[in-house]
This record gives structure tokens, sequence and C-alpha cells, in this order.
């Protein structure tokens, strides 16, 4: 493949100040509404610049960027053994990119279509991630607390299993998300679309004492960081921060990983077990179709295991 994808012959002339004034990678980027998406949005394109041969998406010419060329990326991305469902999600980033480059005049109606119509990539990989036991899951908890670190943690853990949220999710809730009253807790999802989760008891028995002994209210951020000498602060804890807390429950658990997307596995997979059908599922988990919600079912998974046990002679 040749090191320039795309070719610069018509923005030799182009001064750094005229290109990020009319950078559709930028433009699709703002026009992103969660920050977890810029972010990846943003990792996609300056990796396809990088390919491109260029430094990154600022310095990349995504106006001359035609058809042929995203097939060329996408060619490259198999051969780097990207799976389907990543390069899918390269390949929607950069018709985002052409949509704009369309709007601001910069391609044809024509050209835009072209790239709008290239089809995606079809293939699947074995499910990642695991799913929690529930003696694990007892593990997590910790019911003498001795920190407000641990106090809020029951409760930051407690959501997270109970409601199956996403790490953006979690951090976005304010004291006011909570219901008391019918133990439910308002979420803003992906394309800021709220819906109501519902949490145990006992999730709300975790909630009440970090309140009580954080003494957060009203708009105030539900989870906040908490200092090295068990300081409480008003400031909004973080998704990265959810990760770290996550990952550090592994060797307590003796798992080889574990993120919070393995909470939200566990979630959805246990609600599967315990016969709710997939549809109430998929609202529970705030995804737009049916098939999102059915690649986080690995129930299947025990049931391989199941039958291997069969084989005993082997």
């Amino acid at each position: 493949m040749n090191r320039n994808l795309i070719t610069l012959e018509n923005s030799q002339n182009i001064t750094n100040q005229e290109k990020e004034q009319f950078n559709p990678a930028q433009k699709y980027i703002i026009s992103l509404q969660s920050a977890h998406s810029k972010r990846t949005v943003t990792s996609y394109l300056n990796n396809v610049a990088r390919i491109a041969g260029h430094d990154d998406l600022h310095s990349m010419p995504w106006h001359l960027m035609k058809r042929q060329h995203i097939q060329a990326v996408i060619s490259k991305l198999i051969e780097l053994s990207y799976s389907p469902s990543t390069i899918n999600s390269y390949l929607s980033a950069l018709k985002g990119v052409a949509f704009e480059s369309w709007t601001t005049n910069y391609i044809t109606a024509h050209e835009y279509q072209m790239i709008r119509h290239i089809k995606s990539i079809r293939g699947s990989r074995i499910r990642s991630g695991s799913i929690l036991t529930k003696k694990q899951i007892g593990k997590i908890f910790n019911e003498n607390p001795k920190t407000y670190i641990d106090i809020r943690n029951n409760a930051l853990f407690a959501v997270l299993l109970s409601c199956g949220l996403r790490r953006n999710e979690i951090v976005s809730l304010n004291v006011s998300s909570v219901n008391f009253n019918d133990n439910s807790i308002k979420v803003t999802g992906k394309g800021n679309k709220e819906r109501l989760a519902y949490l145990p008891d006992k999730a709300i028995e975790y909630i009440k004492k970090w309140l009580y002994e954080s003494l957060l209210f009203n708009d105030k951020p539900l989870f906040t960081r908490i200092l090295k000498n068990d300081t409480i602060t008003s400031s909004r804890l973080t998704s990265q921060a959810v990760y770290y807390l996550v990952r550090q429950l592994k060797n307590k658990l003796n798992v080889n990983s574990l993120t919070p997307h393995d909470f939200r596995r566990t979630f959805a997979t246990h609600l599967l077990q315990n016969g709710e059908d997939v549809f109430t599922v998929q609202q529970a988990m705030g995804h737009s179709n049916v098939q999102t919600t059915q690649a986080y079912d690995l129930r299947d998974n025990d049931k391989l295991k199941a039958v291997a046990n069969h084989f005993e002679w082997i």
C-alpha cells in the first residue's frame, strides 16, 4: 500500500490555518454528543490519517477522500486483523466525515453517495469478556467499610451491577438522579436518551449510606473523587477512575481480567438466565437494537463448558 493513500495534489498551497477552518473530521467530532464518542472517533481518525501517511487528523486532507481511499483503509484494517465490528465502526466514522465534507461543499453529492453506500464488513468474532458468578459478586462488597472509599465503592459497584450502566452513564449521575420513592434512577445514555433503571433494596442501602457520609445533595455528582487521605471532594468521578477501581478488584476476585463492561455483561446475562426476554434486557441496557443486546449474552459459553464435561474420557 502506498504511504499516502490520499494524495495531496489539490492541497499543496493550502495553509495550516485554512486546513483547520474546513477540516470535516473536526466538524464531525464536534457534532458527536458524548465525550466518550468524541475520544473514540478521534482515535479512529488519527489512526486512519497515519495509515494514509499523515501525522494526525489535523494534517489529513479529508476533503480529498474518495470511495477508493476508504476501501483502501478498510483493506488495511482487514490486513491488520481488526474485527469486523471495529472496522465497521471505522467505516461509520469515515461516512460521518464524508457527510461533513458534502455539507460544506468539499465533495459533490455523487461522491458522498458513493461513500455512503460502501457496504459494511460481514463476519463476527468470538465474544470477548466474561461474566461474574454470584460467589465473585459477593466478594466485591465490603460489609464492614472502614473508609469513605469503601462506602462509595459499595454504592458504585452496586449501581454498576444492578443496572448494567456504561462508565460514562454512571459518572454522569447526580444525587437528584435517584428517586428513593420507587428505587429508580434516571440514566442519560448514548444519543442523550434518558431511561429509568431500577435498583434492588440492597443497592439503595449502599447509596443512602454513601450520601449520609458524604453529605452530597441536590444536583451534586452522585459519585465523587476521594483523596488519598480519605477526604471526600465534590469533584465528579471520571470514567477512567471507574475503570481503575474495577481493575483493582481483579486480584480480590481471582480473575485474569476485569473491566467495567464485564459488569454490564454480567447484568445482561444474569437477566437472560433468569428468564427475562431479550427485548426487556435491550430496554434496560439502553440499546438501540436487539442485535447489540444479544452480543452481551454469554450463556452459550456455559452450555459449551457443560457439554465438554460429558467427554471425560478425552
